[in-house]
């Protein structure tokens, strides 16, 4: 699509980026080939986003009462989730964590104090195995700053196994340098987790980047 067409539907659509913001990778946005489409959907602003006809809250799975401390759920025994940024290469549409993103939100990415708090938490909690390593998306932190959050976590309490999710092969597959899995090899017990929503993204950049 032309970027005009598009950029004539962001102004129609002003009052749910207002509130839900609009991002997306040029990478991501070349794919659209018509609106309506299955890449259209996943990114571009929808008047459905600021219906909630079951009363829902920002937080729909309750994970504030979950989280010890600051960017961190534990709701399995051996597992927790730790969100390391809310940043994203482009904003779904669909995310059921668009309190990180929306606007007037001004977090960033963990702070030194904010991580020193997650790691106290797992050695005190020895039982957690497995850390989700989330966000937004972890891979829109410098190299250096993974690797060292890496090295962190695999040397806190009782964790052997770290899953870095990211859908940077599928919005930005440059992202997914030679040093940066140079990098990730050196950890023993870690996982790259993406998904693929729509075949339209499986394009040779993409599966190149896996």
């Amino acid at each position: 699509m032309k970027r005009q067409e598009i950029q004539a539907y962001l102004e129609a659509h002003k009052n749910v980026t207002e509130r839900y913001p609009f991002k997306v990778s040029d990478y991501y946005l070349a794919l659209i080939k018509e609106e309506g489409d299955g890449i259209w959907l996943q990114c571009m602003p929808s008047d459905k986003e600021l219906e909630n006809p079951d009363g829902l809250q920002d937080d729909g799975l309750g994970e504030h009462g979950q989280s010890p401390c600051p960017r961190l759920i534990h709701r399995y025994p051996d597992r927790v989730a730790f969100f390391a940024t809310n940043r994203c290469f482009s904003y779904c549409r669909f995310c059921f964590r668009k309190r990180f993103w929306k606007c007037g939100n001004t977090e960033s990415a963990v702070t030194d104090e904010q991580f020193n708090a997650i790691l106290a938490y797992l050695e005190k909690h020895r039982e957690v195995k497995d850390v989700l390593l989330t966000g937004g998306d972890p891979l829109t932190m410098p190299d250096e700053r993974i690797e060292f959050l890496l090295k962190k976590l695999f040397s806190a309490g009782g964790v052997e196994t770290v899953r870095l999710c990211t859908r940077a092969p599928v919005f930005q597959p440059d992202r997914m340098t030679e040093a940066l899995a140079e990098r990730l090899s050196q950890f023993t017990g870690l996982w790259l987790v993406t998904h693929y929503n729509h075949p339209a993204e499986l394009t040779d950049e993409a599966l190149r980047a896996c």
